[in-house]
């Protein structure tokens, strides 16, 4: 029997990346800044294999996910062991992989992972974290561009009429639901 909530999930996913699609490189730097992570993956996925996707929404994403945490684990048995999301490990991993591989060519924006949009330092996340890996340097070097400026009227990383339509379907389930 389906699941009604694992639908409707896939669902908010599907309409997310269907207005993804639709929109710029700059909207979607902009969702990462401010996207909630507990949202899931699914955007971060699409990002990560849509060569559109400008190296300073790459290089933040990375950060944003607290690489040096996952450098704990030389590979999935340890990550296991430490309790480490895989699908999180292999995403992290995937995303320096391909950044390495340079994989993302746009490079129209600025970002830094010491000094961000807000001014957080995020090359020190997790710093009390013994590492089996380092972070490759390429990662820690800021990209020079344009500035993006930091959304305004974001719901949880996502524009105004996208977390309107979302919250629209929310309330259409739920009554469902009664």
């Amino acid at each position: 029997m389906e699941d009604p909530t694992e639908d409707f999930e896939a669902l908010c996913d599907a309409t997310v990346l269907e207005y993804a699609a639709n929109e710029s490189p700059r909207i979607w730097h902009q969702m990462v800044m401010e996207w909630n992570w507990d949202s899931g993956l699914y955007f971060f996925q699409w990002l990560l294999n849509n060569p559109a996707t400008d190296r300073a929404t790459a290089l933040m994403m990375y950060w944003m996910g607290g690489p040096r945490w996952y450098k704990q684990a030389a590979n999935h048995t340890e990550a296991k062991a430490l309790h480490i999301s895989l699908k999180s490990f292999d995403f992290i991993e995937e995303l320096e992989a391909k950044y390495l591989a340079g994989y993302f060519t746009n490079s129209q924006f600025a970002y830094n992972p010491a000094h961000d949009h807000d001014g957080y330092d995020w090359t020190k996340e997790y710093a009390d974290k013994i590492a089996v890996r380092d972070i490759p340097p390429i990662m820690f070097q800021p990209l020079s561009g344009e500035t993006v400026e930091k959304p305004q009227g974001f719901v949880e990383g996502m524009p105004e009429p996208l977390a309107t339509r979302i919250d629209a379907m929310l309330d259409a389930f739920l009554d469902e639901e009664e």
